[in-house]
């Protein structure tokens, strides 16, 4: 072989050395993976663990377990822990999240994490930003000792979703301590804790506290409520105040979850919460129980601890119940106190099922307690029965429920699955023993936020009379519509929202789509913002309605409607307000209106009229506190009786002008008798003795 020969191969060997070299990494990163959605880091070893921990670049990125994982600092390699072994925030006097919080995806695979020991430090996470996950993890076996704030076997600090994850151990910190979560502003779902744990404030088996700090509240508008959803706890929890054997405090959500725990404190105790608001912040606790033993000095009960009585009079507690026998208490903040043998009978739990087929909790009748359908414990399912077996009709608009008693009434509340359907009523109904006092049930809304009614719901004519509710947002008979009301009178009313939004005495919210028409209420109405005599917030269309009474509140504040917005057109059917009147007292802060408060963007008020006193501060209207861009067309006020001489919109007329047709008729309203306005016949008058009426009111006979 030549010489050049030999310098020809030998260059392309070097060659082939360095296209090697830059094509392939110098080491694999943890024991394979890119971090991505579709090729996870994957995670075997510990060092794969400590790894992730020293890499925060990596905390957005994408990460599984393909084995179990032990910690035990007595095996090579490992240690104890004097911070979070990832994302290791840290927290300083005003528990303000310091250092670099996870945002990425951790999916356990059903594997276990054991061992882990830290001293001085949060969990196995320090903190969890909104948008991250862990799932399908089992931290087992810890040893926990926090210095200061938020500490909990797997995550000091969750914005993020957390769900199928479970904790062991022994967990202790000072405040915001959990077997799981120390602090929760984000979702956990389908999780439990057999922990031990121990704290001084806002101590709880699965969650120390289910909200984030005020003072991070105030400072950061992303953050969230906690939401504790199908979990339970066991173990046992001790504390100073604040402790629960689920949740410590809790100004969140807690739905469809149970403890066993055995809790003892001093103030603010309770089987499953000890604390069920935070200030001014009200919790709820949703379809829950608890049975373990619960010992405390102030403020103690068998299910909550220390509550308001902001929700339905139930201090934020809804269909829940404790064991008064196993909890050693009589007494709770909310909820109801059974017998064990109460507590082991499906049919106290009868509301509890879901109308579809995938049922949330078992029980073995008479041998158990009910347990949540992934434990797949014996026992069969609980589902709620249609409500075609409860009332007359089937729910079509040809073959409405028919409603005739304030029971069948204070059904409707309980099965959001029917909210879509058609009901009739079928007579008048008094509500008085669905007052919440006295030990009598509070009146069940039709609505929420969370799953709006749809349906029809006709009045018939009939009246529904003495509803009294006092709660947190979206009050009303209806708490939020976007479906049919009519011909309904609601009279006597008497609902309180204390500073609460979207309170009205037919309908907290009428959403786009929403119709109301034909109804009227009577009564007292008071909440803090976009309160109304008929409907808080108008989004919708209501049109020949009326109201009467007294209606209070801070902000938007009208005798009819407290604030309403249209869609996308200067006049059109959303957001409308057509022949409609009021004679209201209405009393408020600011926007403030005989008739509407506020009226937003495309708005309407068009053929209408108020007459009642309207007093407050800033943006005070007779017939409309405060509008931006809308219209209002062909409305008057009295400025006699209301005491205002201006308004955002309408005409002031005096009293005698107010109760004489040619007001009126001049503006084009359709009056009984006549042609020239229309044959609707929309209002009559009895002339220079009282003011318009609608046609479908009561004609006195002359």
């Amino acid at each position: 072989m030549t010489s050049a020969r030999i310098s020809r191969v030998w260059g392309t060997i070097f060659l082939t050395i360095i296209i090697s070299s830059l094509s392939f990494p110098a080491y694999a990163k943890y024991s394979g993976g890119t971090g991505e959605p579709n090729d996870p880091y994957q995670l075997a070893t510990a060092e794969d663990l400590i790894q992730v921990g020293e890499t925060p670049d990596d905390y957005d990125k994408h990460f599984i377990l393909t084995a179990d994982i032990d910690l035990d600092p007595s095996l090579p390699g490992r240690k104890v822990f004097d911070r979070a072994v990832i994302a290791p925030a840290g927290y300083d006097f005003l528990y303000w999240l310091e250092g670099t919080s996870f945002a990425g995806v951790f999916d356990g695979k059903d594997h276990t994490i054991s061992c882990l020991n830290i001293v001085g430090g949060s969990g196995l996470f320090g903190g969890l930003r909104p948008g991250a996950e862990i799932r399908n993890l089992g931290v087992i076996n810890v040893s926990i000792t926090g210095s200061s704030s938020c500490v909990g076997g797997l995550v000091g600090e969750n914005r993020g979703y957390i769900s199928r994850c479970y904790s062991t151990g022994t967990v202790n910190g000072e405040r915001d301590v959990g077997g799981l979560v120390g602090e929760n502003g984000g979702e956990v779902f389908d999780c439990y804790s057999a922990s031990k744990v121990k704290g001084d404030n806002s101590v709880g088996g699965l969650v120390g506290n289910n909200l984030l700090s005020w003072l991070t509240l105030s400072i950061d508008p992303d953050v969230s409520f906690g939401l504790v959803a199908r979990c339970y706890s066991t173990g046992s929890v001790a504390g100073t105040n604040d402790v629960g054997g689920l949740v410590g405090a809790n100004p969140g959500d807690v739905i469809n979850s149970y403890s066993t725990s055995a809790v003892t404190g001093d103030s603010s105790v309770g089987g499953l919460v000890g604390s069920n608001l935070l200030g001014w912040v009200d919790g709820l606790i949703s379809k829950c129980y608890s049975i373990g033993a619960v010992v405390g000095n102030y403020d103690v009960g068998g299910l909550v601890g220390e509550g308001t009585y902001n929700y339905s009079n139930e201090g934020g507690v809804i269909q829940s119940f404790w064991d008064i026998e196993t909890s050693g208490q009589t007494i709770s903040a909310g909820g109801k106190g059974l017998t064990t043998s109460e507590m082991q009978t499906s049919h106290t739990f009868s509301l509890w099922g879901t109308c579809g087929n995938e049922g949330i909790w078992t029980i073995d009748e008479g041998n158990a307690y009910p347990r949540l359908a992934w434990e797949n414990q014996c026992g069969e399912a609980i589902h709620l029965s249609p409500l075609s077996d409860l009332l007359l009709g089937v729910g079509t608009e040809s073959d409405p429920f028919l409603i005739t008693t304030a029971e069948e009434l204070y059904l409707i509340g309980l099965f959001p699955c029917e909210w879509d359907k058609c009901f009739k009523l079928m007579a008048d109904v008094d509500l008085s023993s669905f007052d919440g006092k006295e030990g009598k049930p509070a009146f069940s809304i039709i609505g929420n936020n969370v799953e709006a009614f749809t349906g029809v719901f006709d009045g018939n004519a009939h009246t529904i009379s003495h509803l009294t509710i006092e709660g947190d947002d979206y009050l009303g008979l209806f708490g939020y519509s976007s479906g049919e009301i009519k011909d309904l009178g609601v009279v006597d009313v008497n609902i309180t929202g204390l500073e609460k939004n979207f309170i009205g005495g037919l309908v907290g919210y009428n959403y786009y789509h929403g119709a109301v028409i034909r109804c009227y209420t009577t009564g007292v109405v008071g909440g803090g913002e976009r309160v109304g005599g008929l409907v808080g917030e108008n989004d919708g269309y209501v049109t020949e309605c009326y109201s009467t009474g007294v209606v209070t509140g801070r902000w938007d504040v009208g005798g009819l409607v407290g604030g309403q917005k249209g869609q996308n057109e200067v006049v059109s059917l959303y957001g409308r307000v057509a022949q409609c009147y009021s004679t209201a007292t209405v009393v408020g802060d600011a926007r403030v209106g005989g008739l509407v408060g506020y009226n937003d963007s495309y708005g309407s008020v068009i053929q209408c009229y108020s007459t009642g006193i309207v007093t407050g501060q800033t943006s005070i209207g007779g017939l409309v506190g405060y509008i931006l861009s809308v219209t209002v067309a062909r409305s008057f006020w009295d400025v006699e009786t209301s005491g205002q001489r201006i308004s955002a919109g309408g005409t002031g007329r005096t009293t005698a002008e107010m109760q004489t047709a040619s007001t009126f008729l001049d503006a084009g309203w359709d009056f009984v008798d006549e042609t020239e306005n229309g044959t609707e016949d929309i209002w009559w008058i009895l002339e220079g003795q009282d003011y318009p009426r609608l046609w479908w009111e009561l004609i006195p006979e002359n």
